[in-house]
């Protein structure tokens, strides 16, 4: 239930106050714009519970949105005694921040007992949890007592502040894959077998239609049909782009690399996103993230905005709003307010935990 706009509350991550309205508000848990929530249960079923003492582990799972971080249950069992454990077997991040609760349930699906509470909690991989004190489990009095299964559910919100997520690391780990890449790039730069031409600003770029639509699924709708002008032609204009841009979006297609992309990550962004190729526009937006200054918040915002990029754009709004005095004197503010109102509203209600510089 939201809370009073009038009503001063206070970020459970971040431990600042705010009159504002809250974004995420789950009773007394409150968080600002900046944090991503991500909420997901789990069923862990065992059966013939009564008839084995020590410990038993479930399947590692995640959240199939975002698999990147895995857990584990665990029960210990002494007799009618239990001990719930929770361990965090990996994760994409340094730590993460989770709520747990959990819940055990007999064969009748009567709930024999609720476990966890509405704390935060801090982990980094292999930590394990222990919720949160030995619990006796009564046993069912049942004509068949081999039917003795006992239900774990689980519900996990990991909680991420957008702002201060590590970025990624795009290095290429495999040897075998670091090769392929090398090789793919030296048939771009021989053009041998080339079955198709890319036209931009009258100039040629030789590829290959299986690696372009391999890479970019734009390519592959665009070579699918036989009835395509591109098909037919073996001809792509590409009129809204320079050269030297399409020739490092096509370096980076065929050797997973961009060697200049320091150089031109906006304009990189634009093609990325027009092409669909993800790896690619998180590296520019890591770039133009680290690249924010009071200058050049505002175009990036506005780039951000219009190639959905919702991470960049909240980073940079957060930035802007932390900057704000030095932001409005830049020469592009007027010109901000009068073309993108809506995102100066948005920065105006943004309700993120903010320390004005």
């Amino acid at each position: 239930m939201a809370s009073n706009s009038n009503t001063k509350r206070t970020c459970i991550l971040h431990h600042c106050p705010s009159a504002k309205r809250p974004r995420i508000d789950e009773g007394d848990f409150w968080f600002c714009d900046r944090i991503k929530v991500s909420k997901f249960a789990y069923v862990w079923k065992i059966e013939n519970f009564n008839y084995f003492n020590g410990e038993t582990i479930s399947p590692i799972f995640t959240n199939e949105k975002s698999n990147d971080i895995k857990w584990q249950l665990a029960i210990t069992k002494i007799g009618k005694i239990v001990i719930l454990k929770l361990k965090l077997v990996c994760c994409d991040q340094c730590q993460v921040k989770f709520k747990f609760r959990g819940s055990m349930e007999n064969r009748s699906g009567q709930t024999c007992s609720n476990i966890g509470k509405d704390n935060l909690y801090t982990a980094v991989a292999k930590d394990v949890f222990i919720f949160p004190r030995p619990i006796e489990i009564e046993e069912d009095s049942q004509e068949d007592p081999t039917d003795d299964n006992l239900s774990v559910r689980c519900e996990i919100c990991v909680i991420d502040d957008v702002i201060d997520m590590p970025l990624n690391d795009f290095s290429i780990n495999s040897h075998d894959e670091a090769d392929l890449f090398q090789n793919m790039g030296k048939l771009l730069e021989s053009g041998k077998f080339s079955d198709v031409t890319l036209m931009v600003s009258g100039q040629e770029l030789k590829a290959h239609k299986n690696i372009l639509s391999m890479r970019s699924e734009v390519f592959a709708a665009m070579f699918e049909h036989q009835t395509m002008a591109e098909n037919k032609s073996n001809c792509v204009d590409i009129n809204d782009l320079d050269h030297t841009v399409v020739r490092e979006m096509l370096t980076f297609i065929y050797t997973n690399q961009a060697p200049n992309v320091e150089e031109m990550p906006m304009d990189l962004f634009v093609a990325a996103d027009k092409y669909s190729l993800k790896r690619l526009k998180l590296m520019c937006e890591i770039i133009l993230n680290r690249e924010l200054t009071c200058d050049t918040a505002l175009t990036i915002l506005i780039l951000a905005d219009r190639h959905n990029s919702e991470i960049l754009k909240l980073r940079t709004i957060h930035f802007i709003k932390t900057n704000l005095d030095a932001v409005m004197t830049s020469k592009d503010w007027h010109t901000m307010t009068a073309r993108y109102p809506q995102l100066i509203e948005e920065i105006q209600n943004y309700n993120g935990c903010v320390e004005r510089n």
